[in-house]
């Protein structure tokens, strides 16, 4: 093999030189005359400094990696090629998930999934490539996949749901119609005074609004002795539905009381065609009180009973025309606050280098971003009381926006614990405390100082905040179901957001967020100011299990985007019932 070697090395050896087989050879010598020949000295020199040349390449060749190529060592860039954005013809919400790559469209009930017309994708990075063209017509009724490139591969798919509104109603009728699309059947109950074989049909839709032909019409007198059939076609699709109904026991039921501390929810079935309502009294009392503002469902009808006195002990009754149902007793919520909520209570607990928000003895129930941040100094602290400026008592808590070494901080204070670092890149919080109250809304003093966007990190698709903007504050209240085993957190504090990861930010639109509420600011107060904002309720039966709050002097402070130069100042927050 080495023979074969330096042969293939001689063809490149330089002009006037060559690889020789031996140290001296015939080759080397020269004619002088008919005595003989005699060494040829003058070029054995230059023969010699070849043999010398060639004799280094090879040693150096020969002490090469046996791997027959030269390996690259120098790694490409990481760039995560992801989709930030879609615009389809049609589509009524977008959700984009990075984790899963996956991005579903919400597509509105008469759209055609056969053919969804996509008319622009938008990337993180412009060298993206996608392995096919994602503008054009699609039949989505399949999810459609594909490949993104940058320095790497990434599959991702691109997928379409369709919700559909859909509603049977009949005279009679007594509480909601149960509705269930993945086995095409639907349930109702009628009056105990409705002939079965003589149900009139109110209204229904089944199927997209416009372009769908049912097989029955309202008016339709029906026999429900047994089930029914009904057929409701669209394009090419065809639906059979079966409707199953049965009779009530009674012709009216108090389904639902939900008391709070100075009011109470009732919900109760009855036919809607009929005069229905509640009434309600204090236990004791001898005169009953009538429910006003009934809003009606289809067969059922709810109503909220205002001007009750927290703990204390009522009884109610739901009545459809001359029937009533049994009474039933109830007893309001407490007006319940949160723990050392005017920030008076502070200490060294945990560390030197910040104050805890809870003093000697007591646990904790507020805390910040402080075990983060002070990591590099205790002057590196982000909430602060502030035993100099405050409106109640003898501090308040002082929210500081900063940049900490190699990433920036917000200020804030939430209700929860602090998690852990995830390196350089971010930490983990864990957001939450039991509670099972339902205030109406937040009450707080609060002063700010709006700094100029000085360090971006990013902001959500479509968020108004970019560098050189007026940073926001933000105070947001939230109450919920959470299960810490969905959710990622720990029993008492549920909610854990990694701002690593930005699958894991709070939601308030997820699915066990009851009620919500938010105040922003994007300006500077002019000193302190006392605000109110309400909670919306999502469900009015549904009872917490937890209260998250949060306040940060950078809204986007998740995102590594704010200003070095805002402030926030917190004091004496309460719940208002």
């Amino acid at each position: 093999m080495i023979e074969n070697f330096l042969n293939q090395v001689s063809d490149y050896a330089p002009s006037g030189l060559s690889l020789p087989s031996q140290a001296m050879g015939p080759s080397h010598l020269r004619r002088v005359g008919a005595d003989g020949l005699q060494p040829d000295t003058e070029n054995f020199s230059i023969i010699k400094a070849g043999h010398t040349l060639f004799a280094c390449i090879i040693a150096m060749l020969l002490m090469l990696p046996p791997t027959g190529c030269i390996k690259n060592d120098i790694p490409l860039p990481y760039q995560r090629a992801a989709i930030t954005a879609v615009e389809a013809e049609g589509s009524v919400g977008i959700a984009i998930d990075e984790e899963t790559r996956t991005v579903t469209l919400d597509m509105d009930e008469i759209c055609d999934l056969s053919a969804v017309t996509i008319r622009s994708v938008a990337f993180n990075y412009p060298n993206t490539r996608s392995s096919i063209d994602l503008k054009g017509t699609f039949d989505l009724r399949t999810p459609l996949s594909f490949t993104l490139s940058t320095y790497q591969d990434y599959s991702w798919k691109i997928c379409a749901t369709q919700s559909i509104e859909r509603w049977f109603t009949v005279q009679g009728q007594i509480g909601e119609t149960v509705i269930d699309p993945a086995t095409h059947r639907i349930f109702l109950k009628v009056s105990k005074s409705t002939p079965m074989n003589h149900v009139m049909v109110k209204s229904l839709k089944l199927g997209p609004r416009e372009i769908s032909i049912h097989s029955l019409a309202p008016s339709t007198v029906l026999d429900f002795t047994d089930a029914i059939q009904v057929v409701v076609s669209w394009r090419d699709i065809r639906e059979e539905w079966t409707i199953y109904a049965e009779q009530s026991d009674m012709s009216v039921e108090l389904s639902a009381v939900s008391p709070r501390a100075r009011n109470c929810y009732l919900r109760a079935d009855a036919p809607a065609e009929r005069n229905n309502g509640f009434r309600y009294r204090a236990v004791g009392a001898e005169e009953w009180i009538e429910a006003e503002n009934i809003e009606t469902a289809g067969g059922s009808f709810i109503a909220c009973i205002e001007g009750l006195e927290p703990l204390s002990r009522y009884e109610c009754l739901a009545y459809s025309d001359e029937e009533e149902t049994g009474i039933q007793e109830f007893t309001t919520g407490a007006e319940t606050q949160l723990p050392n909520a005017g920030f008076e209570e502070f200490s060294h607990a945990e560390s030197q280098n910040y104050f805890s928000w809870y003093g000697a003895g007591a646990s904790k129930w507020w805390d910040s971003g402080n075990i983060g941040s002070t990591m590099a100094g205790a002057a590196n602290a982000i909430s602060i009381p502030d035993t100099e400026d405050f409106m109640e008592g003898q501090a308040s808590a002082r929210l500081v926006s900063r940049y900490v070494i190699v990433k920036f901080a917000a200020g804030n204070i939430f209700c929860g614990s602090f998690g852990q670092l995830q390196g350089t890149t971010g930490a983990t919080v864990n957001f939450g405390r039991p509670f099972t109250d339902r205030p109406r809304a937040v009450r707080v003093w609060v002063k700010y100082n709006c700094g100029i966007v000085d360090c971006f990190g990013g902001a959500p698709e479509g968020d108004s905040i970019h560098a050189g903007s007026p940073d926001n504050g933000q105070i947001f209240v939230a109450l919920g179901d959470w299960d810490y085993r969905t959710y990622g957190g720990l029993p008492e504090s549920p909610v854990c957001v990694n701002t690593s990861d930005k699958s894991t930010f709070f939601n308030p639109d997820s699915p066990a967020v009851i009620a919500y509420g938010s105040h922003v600011m994007d300006r500077s107060t002019v000193g302190w100011v006392e605000v109110e904002f309400p909670l919306a309720y999502r469900d009015n039966f549904r009872l917490p299990t937890h209260i998250v709050i949060s306040a940060a002097s950078s809204r986007l402070g998740d995102y590594f985007t704010g200003s070095s130069e805002s402030r926030m100042w917190l004091d004496d927050l309460r719940l208002v019932y």
